[in-house]
């Protein structure tokens, strides 16, 4: 047995009667107003809870819910609850939310099966059904319950898959939850690739089992230590020397036949594909994409860059996603030869680079970006970018998307500000988005 078999193996528990008819009104007193307030224009809502405003819209979910804290009555009335069925020490932290499911999110709403990802400790889950205009099951781990007002769900939200089937909401349907989690800090903080690990067939099994498309979401930014080969690290060269040679001969130019992005200040290879030597290269690389996701990806695009002032001008790389990809991009960087250090961030992960090592992370969905460097003339910084996605991504992604990863990149350059002033300074009016 493992620390959480206990959860992993926990039975969901229906509870009635969770509160009085005084306790219940209370919690509508204070979300009514709130959602109200919302859901008629007169506050904001704030997309994935920015930390601002008093509801906040979870999008890729359709509900609304609000960020206020229940009165203590009904916290110490939830916290008993839980108490009631399961031993808890006094070492514990209990969140709370109300969720409202509706199309005045401006979403669908849908419950894919999941795992809760924002929890650091493992946890129990009880989810409260409060009012409602249409049924709407709540699964988890297998048990399924049409719950009435006033009754619960009782499961572990860390270690157990939890859904709700694709249902039809019309304009004017309402279906209001509270969400209860207990975290246990006397155990150990989750690690997140463990959990992947141990739900995703059970994940898969169940959205299979009710129908939901294959889910599309960014892959968490990682990196891999010396990702090529020693032979395979040579032959990138190999292929780039021999372009830049051949620039020589033709130009005297050993940059001739390499693109430069003058206001970027980086040159380009991306002929990669015509050679025997790179073919092996984006075969191993699609090789690892398969490996990550576990599914075909399409073929992997490659492109070589050297920042450097031969460019035209002093390399910068601003907060971007990437418009080239129209599916959600599977994008590894792997840093190759150079003269001097240059962090790599996606969005606020920050890598410290080395050479040989490669970040993989969705270039179309994750803003990245590295802070202001001064290059000498003879500085250089080289890397390969290899780019797919999977084969089974039917979601097109559209102007209004690209339009919205250019605001999420403004939020990077605002906060990162002091790192990036001197690129900024460089935009220029008619420039398009990276």
């Amino acid at each position: 047995m493992t620390n959480f078999d206990f959860l992993t193996n926990f039975k969901p528990i229906i509870i009635d009667d969770i509160f009085t008819d005084e306790e219940y009104k209370s919690v509508y007193d204070m979300t009514e107003a709130t959602f109200n307030a919302a859901l008629k224009g007169e506050a904001n809502f704030n997309e994935n809870n920015n930390g601002s405003g008093a509801v906040f819209v979870d999008k890729n979910t359709g509900y609304a819910s609000m960020t206020n804290s229940f009165s203590a009555v009904i916290q110490n009335k939830i916290l008993a609850t839980f108490r009631r069925y399961v031993e808890l020490s006094d070492n514990i932290m209990l969140n709370t939310h109300v969720a409202r499911y509706t199309h005045k999110s401006g979403y669908t709403p849908n419950l894919r099966p999941h795992f809760d990802r924002g929890l650091r400790f493992p946890s129990y889950t009880m989810s409260i059904q409060l009012d409602k205009t249409l049924d709407w099951d709540l699964g988890a781990n297998g048990t399924t319950a049409n719950l009435s007002s006033n009754q619960a769900l009782m499961f572990s939200g860390s270690h157990q898959a939890h859904y709700r089937p694709p249902v039809e909401f019309k304009e004017d349907d309402v279906y209001d939850v509270i969400v209860c989690q207990v975290q246990m800090m006397d155990y150990p903080r989750l690690d997140l690739d463990a959990q992947d690990m141990l739900l995703k067939e059970s994940l898969r099994s169940y959205s299979d089992a009710l129908g939901y498309e294959k889910a599309v979401e960014p892959i968490e930014p990682k990196e891999f230590e010396n990702f090529f080969t020693p032979e395979e690290y040579a032959s990138i060269y190999e292929v780039v020397n021999s372009v830049m040679a051949k620039g020589l001969e033709d130009g005297d130019d050993k940059y001739l036949h390499m693109p430069k992005i003058t206001n970027n200040g980086f040159i380009i290879f991306t002929g990669f594909r015509e050679t025997e030597i790179g073919q092996k290269v984006i075969n191993k690389v699609k090789d690892f994409f398969e490996s990550i996701i576990e599914e075909p990806v399409r073929e992997v695009g490659v492109l070589f860059a050297r920042y450097t002032k031969d460019s035209g001008s002093n390399p910068t790389l601003m907060p971007h996603g990437d418009r080239n990809e129209k599916h959600l991009a599977l994008t590894l960087t792997v840093e190759l030869d150079k003269t001097l250090d240059w962090p790599f961030v996606v969005e606020d992960t920050f890598f410290d680079m080395r050479n040989n090592l490669g970040v993989l992370f969705s270039g179309s969905h994750q803003p990245h970006w590295r802070p202001d460097l001064e290059f000498g003339d003879k500085d250089y910084y080289d890397i390969i970018l290899l780019q797919t996605h999977a084969l089974s991504d039917d979601t097109l992604l559209d102007e209004d998307f690209f339009v919205k990863m250019d605001h999420k990149a403004a939020h990077y350059r605002e906060k990162y500000y002091s790192l990036l002033a001197r690129s900024i300074s460089k935009i220029r009016p008619d420039d398009k988005p990276q």
